[in-house]
């Protein structure tokens, strides 16, 4: 497929939503053209990188972290929950009022319950022979 065919499919969608819903009506016409972006990363006295998360600010005012990750070397001393406050402090600043992690079932799904994350559904088998969780917390 081509980005002109990527394109006519978005602009049918947003037509669709639009003609559906006054709250879609009212999403699309308050999306910048370009996501806001959030980063923030963990690094060394030399700079060189040892954790960070990142992601976009979806319409609805939803963080949606593509990354978030701590190397083994700093996890289990603090590092991890100041990543956490750090991120999520950006993503306010940059208009977030709630985030969406979809950690899978090895991936510190408790830690992200002690920072407050709650799930609020999970996708068995996705991978196959793992659980995808879906978590949320407000800002």
């Amino acid at each position: 497929m081509n980005e002109e065919s990527r394109l006519a499919v978005r602009r049918g969608l947003t037509a669709t939503n639009t003609e559906q819903s006054a709250e879609m009506r009212s999403l699309y016409s308050r999306a910048p053209a370009e996501p806001p972006r959030v980063e923030v990363y963990v690094t060394d006295e030399s700079g060189a990188v040892l954790g960070g998360a990142y992601g976009v600010i979806l319409w609805g005012r939803w963080f949606d972290p593509d990354v978030v990750w701590l190397g083994d070397a700093v996890r289990g001393g603090g590092t991890g929950r100041m990543l956490m406050q750090k991120v999520e402090g950006a993503a306010r600043e940059a208009g977030a009022s709630a985030v969406r992690l979809d950690p899978l079932d090895f991936q510190a799904c408790g830690f992200y319950e002690k920072c407050g994350y709650r799930v609020y559904g999970e996708l068995a088998g996705y991978p196959e022979h793992h659980t995808q969780y879906l978590m949320t917390k407000e800002l």
